[in-house]
């Protein structure tokens, strides 16, 4: 008895000696205390409390229970109540069969409901003892079968009144066509699985989805691709909630590559890598061997993928390399990912297997021979990129920062990341000098200044600012000295707006003109600048009706934020 554990042996001992004498006395129990009075030469008074099976405090008036010790009177109090609880647990078999002849079946039904909630052993054993699972298989596998008959007949039904497509074996579905037809579907379909769901009875639903796909083959939807996308993205949940029921997932792997080995597996998508978890374990090795190799050569004969295509099946390329390198085939590793190299996933992954199995110069000199083959750009900076992180782990420094230059002037304006490796890798001593070559190779302003910015160069940024009347490059740098130095900004727009004003112009020009003003109005300085600008060529050139038009709105605007601050 666990309450034992609480005393030691001899407490124990002289606690059940005070109990079988009959000197426990006054025993109370309410929901979590038990008091009485045990008689032990005086009258000791006892208080336990409990939480259920578990004792949370116990109280004695003898001078040990006053100590804090567990004393015999307690332990006396305990056998006294086990014993009792022992007399209320014992049935006579008479009484039971009166019982159950007494009640009626709706009180057996409402009591054995709150006994099975509250007790998953009990469920257990009575489940066995009236073969629950037994029977309820039976009724659900029939419901199963039943599903899929009317499943079966709605396809039949609709082949039947559908023209083949071409004179091929593909059934023509148009677009009006197909919504009835996959809103029968659902209609029948989903309360189905829901009920299945419901009942934990999962791999039922996962036959009848199972079953559901391979109906679909045959249909031709060019018309109707939204809907039967719909269709089995919602199917793809049903699926996703039902393997995920599935306790034994033994069970789900044979089930799961039997279907792939028999049809297409893209249909599932990542799905199949949910329930792949296992698959470097020994027993399923050679199975997921099989099977990956199966789905991408079901690929292949494919002329074009969609995008959701293509990046399931770089996945599943993705795991067939890692169970080739678990089965050291080396061999298959090239040919796989040299025949998908245009997958730029795959060739991380295939750069950073080969920079830690000895084969990194095999792959840079393969990268140099693709160069001068590839037709996209996008592609051809990863060709660099991969070269040069193998440079990198191969401690070939003086390749590794030629790489980094060569890629610096291709692509310096867009990959930035690119100038801060160079940086990194570049001494302190002598990279303002060398910040300045690269600076010069950007065309685009908004980069240049992004560069100086993060460089925190700020005095090379405004005397480029400084120096130039082109309101784009003033504009790309605005972002980094509006806050510490919006005088330079002001300038700027200011000795643009001066050059603009000199020649005159249709009023699309002083619209032009009134714009680069504006762009003054929120920084420090810019609205006094506008009001002295705006009535200073007023003045200059009071012929100019249109120009007055534009500014006048603009030195309004300026004036009231003004007065506002």
């Amino acid at each position: 008895m666990a309450w034992e554990n609480n005393f030691d042996a001899r407490e124990l001992d002289a606690g059940y000696k005070i109990y079988e004498a009959g000197n426990v006395i006054h025993i109370k129990m309410a929901d979590h205390l038990i008091e009485a009075d045990v008689l032990d030469g005086d009258v000791d008074h006892v208080m336990i409390k409990h939480m259920g099976n578990n004792i949370t405090a116990m109280d004695c008036e003898c001078e040990r229970g006053r100590e804090g010790h567990a004393c015999a009177h307690e332990a006396a109090l305990l056998f006294a109540v086990e014993d009792r609880l022992e007399d209320e647990m014992r049935v006579d078999p008479h009484d039971v069969e009166d019982l159950l002849n007494f009640v009626n079946e709706q009180e057996m039904k409402d009591f054995l409901s709150i006994l099975l909630n509250g007790d998953g052993e009990l469920l257990k054993r009575f489940k066995k003892l009236v073969r629950y699972d037994e029977r309820q298989e039976a009724k659900t596998r029939a419901q199963v079968e039943k599903v899929n008959e009317e499943i079966d007949a709605i396809m039949q039904g609709y082949r039947d009144d559908n023209p083949k497509y071409e004179n091929s074996q593909v059934i023509y579905l148009s677009h009006q066509i197909a919504d009835y037809f996959f809103g029968e579907i659902r209609q029948h379909l989903e309360p189905h699985l829901e009920n299945f769901l419901e009942a934990h009875a999962y791999l039922h639903a996962f036959e009848v989805i199972d079953h559901m796909y391979s109906q679909l083959d045959g249909f031709y939807y060019e018309h109707a691709s939204n809907t039967i996308k719909n269709f089995i993205r919602d199917l793809n949940v049903y699926y996703k909630r039902a393997i995920g029921g599935i306790e034994n997932q033994d069970e789900v792997y044979q089930l799961i590559t039997a279907h792939a080995m028999e049809k297409d597996a893209s249909i599932f998508r990542d799905d199949y890598f949910y329930l792949l978890n296992h698959a470097f374990e020994d027993r399923y090795f050679a199975r997921s061997l099989a099977l990956a190799k199966q789905v991408i050569d079901s690929f292949d004969g494919k002329k074009a993928m969609e995008p959701k295509e293509e990046k399931n099946y770089e996945q599943w390329v993705l795991f067939y390399l890692r169970l080739l390198i678990r089965a050291n085939n080396k061999k298959d590793i090239r040919i796989l990912a040299m025949k998908n190299w245009k997958h730029i996933n795959i060739r991380r992954f295939f750069t950073e297997y080969c920079a830690t199995h000895d084969e990194t110069k095999w792959l840079m000199n393969y990268i140099k021979e693709q160069i001068p083959f590839e037709k996209d750009p996008h592609s051809v900076y990863y060709d660099y990129y991969f070269l040069k992180e193998l440079y990198k782990k191969a401690n070939m420094r003086k390749e590794y920062l030629r790489s980094l230059d060569q890629m610096f002037t291709m692509y310096g304006d867009h990959h930035f990341e690119i100038y801060r490796e160079i940086k990194l890798n570049s001494s302190k001593k002598y990279w303002p000098q060398s910040r300045m070559k690269y600076l010069d190779q950007i065309d685009d302003p908004e980069a240049k200044a992004y560069l100086l910015a993060i460089d925190r160069e700020y005095d090379a940024l405004i005397k480029m600012i400084n120096s130039t009347s082109d309101l784009t490059e003033v504009n790309k740098a605005r972002g980094y000295l509006k806050k510490e130095h919006p005088e330079v900004l002001v300038n700027a727009y200011k000795r643009i707006a001066n050059n603009m004003v000199k020649k005159a112009g249709t009023r699309q020009h002083y619209k032009e003109l009134a714009g680069i003003l504006r762009a003054m109005i929120d920084l420090k300085g810019g609205t006094d600048q506008i009001e002295y600008l705006v009535s200073h060529y007023c003045e200059k050139y009071p012929r100019r009706k249109l120009m007055h038009e534009e500014l006048s709105p603009l030195l309004v605007e300026a004036k009231a934020i003004d007065d506002l601050s």
